[in-house]
């Protein structure tokens, strides 16, 4: 009697699965996007993408300023404010003397179309300083 019992739950949750698929698949998705949607979804796409491969030039650079690079766990975090990409967060990795120590990040680029690395800093050394040269 339990072999048939298992046998008929089966039965039972294969046609609640093909319903439930069935019911899914006729739902409606919501509304279709309008172009200004998806303008500002691309836009927004771009900017994403433009911040991480930021913060991928930023990991590089400083994981090179390091004395065990091979340690480095990095955190960073971005932001638009105008034309402006804001990076900030902190790197852990050891010392020469093998311990772990926490240092702060600090980045500027700048322009939203192909941005430029202007300013980075790590806790009180600045490795790149384009900002200061100017008029």
């Amino acid at each position: 009697m339990a072999k048939g019992c298992g046998i008929f739950a089966g039965f039972v949750l294969v046609l609640l699965m093909v319903l439930c698929g069935s019911i899914l698949s006729v739902m409606p998705r919501g509304k279709p996007l309008t172009p200004q949607e998806k303008a500002a979804n691309e836009q927004a796409r771009k900017e994403w993408s433009t911040a991480r491969n930021q913060e991928r030039l930023i990991k590089e650079l400083v994981i090179s300023t390091l004395k065990a690079p091979k340690t480095a766990e990095i955190e960073l975090k971005s932001g638009w404010k105008n034309e402006e990409l804001i990076t900030q967060g902190f790197v852990d990795a050891q010392n020469s003397f093998g311990a772990m120590i926490r240092s702060k990040i600090h980045a500027l680029s700048e322009g939203k179309e192909n941005p430029q690395l202007v300013f980075l800093q790590v806790d009180d050394k600045i490795l790149i300083d384009k900002v200061s040269d100017r008029p």
